[in-house]
């Protein structure tokens, strides 16, 4: 597979041979809104994409499938919005996109570690570059070799540039990996709630935190059957 990149001053929609249809200029819009904030939407991207299993990629249908591809050729900035249509494209790009999943988890996983990860883009396929100058102030490049090779030097340098903000979630029985903005210690506001009620419980008596299930136990009840009768209990004792 090909990337190119196109020369300073034209726009990645204007490098694409073949016209775009509604549905993949929809498409390619949602890809982008993705990658707003390079490198640290790169690397949010990566993070994300690195703790996809091969089971979930099993089961994409072809339209997530297509954005998945679309989202990987996007991350290399290169072909973001080419469309594969050949015979047998769908087995041969789920393939590929397993086998970069489970590079980026290892490349994480290493970056972490005392040893740090040594990424070989050579085991992935081949990687060309060619500069070239058209005068002065003008120079161009293009990117030719195995898309799979060029995301791999893609994931080096974006790790090399932000893989400080990469963080485990602090929330408990979470862990979930994400990039950090600021001081932030949770992977979600739900995360982030969740930990806010854990401390705001513990120090509560255990007739308060009583009182706080059974308030919301008659206002669910409430909710689904105004007619049944809620009788009131006591905390039980091993609270």
């Amino acid at each position: 597979m090909t990337t190119k990149r196109a020369p300073k001053g034209m726009n990645k929609a204007s490098a694409v041979s073949s016209p775009l249809d509604s549905e993949s200029a929809h498409l390619a819009v949602q890809v982008f809104s993705r990658f707003q904030e390079p490198p640290v939407g790169q690397l949010a991207w990566f993070v994300s994409f690195a703790q996809t299993s091969a089971s979930a990629i099993d089961v994409l249908s072809e339209v997530e499938l297509r954005r998945l591809n679309r989202e990987v050729g996007e991350f290399i900035q290169g072909s973001g919005l080419t469309v594969l249509t050949s015979p047998g494209w769908e087995s041969g790009v789920r393939k590929e996109i397993t086998a970069l999943a489970r590079f980026a988890a290892e490349a994480i996983t290493g970056f972490l570690s005392v040893d740090g990860y040594s990424f070989r883009p050579s085991e992935f396929g081949r990687i060309i570059r060619h500069v070239q100058r058209f005068g002065p102030g003008m120079i161009a490049s293009t990117d030719e070799g195995d898309r799979a090779a060029h995301f791999v030097m893609e994931g080096a340098r974006v790790i090399e540039r932000e893989g400080d903000r990469i963080a485990k979630c602090a929330s408990t029985g979470c862990g979930m990996l994400f990039v950090k903005r600021k001081r932030a210690e949770y992977c979600s506001g739900r995360c982030s709630q969740r930990e806010r009620q854990r401390h705001y419980r513990k120090g509560l008596s255990i007739r308060e935190r009583y009182e706080i299930r059974h308030a919301q136990y008659v206002k669910d009840i409430d909710k689904a059957d105004k007619t049944k009768i809620v009788r009131p209990r006591g905390p039980r004792r091993s609270e």
